[in-house]
């Protein structure tokens, strides 16, 4: 029983994206927040998305404001995401939270292979 409504509860915070802070200082977040395939499941909902292992063809076809996931080589799964903050005429310039970028090189992103982009 704890096992079906912890599914639940999971399923139902996929149709939301949200963090906030709860009156006790904790944090409370939809697992769309946090997981990178309920972020996919989410915004696909409305928006289309595909994939590459191609970066050059990822920077000739994206503008600011999509999404992109990563793949490593081998991986079942998609493991990390990132916004598309700016396009420049040689490279996207992407933020995200691991390591507080707000303008990171997609150039020097190594150790992927495949790319997902959600557009936006």
């Amino acid at each position: 029983m704890l096992l079906d409504k912890q599914i639940f509860t999971s399923l139902k915070l996929a149709t939301y994206w949200f963090i906030k802070k709860r009156p006790d200082g904790s944090w409370s977040r939809s697992s769309s927040w946090t997981v990178v395939t309920d972020l996919y499941s989410h915004l696909t909902r409305t928006q289309s998305a595909y994939s590459s292992t191609s970066k050059t063809n990822i920077k000739n076809n994206e503008k600011s404001g999509d999404v992109i996931q990563f793949k490593k080589d081998g991986a079942d799964r998609y493991s990390h995401a990132m916004w598309i903050h700016t396009k420049t005429s040689s490279d996207l310039q992407l933020s995200g939270h691991t390591s507080d970028y707000l303008k990171r090189s997609f150039d020097a992103i190594k150790g992927y292979k495949t790319y997902r982009i959600v557009k936006m």
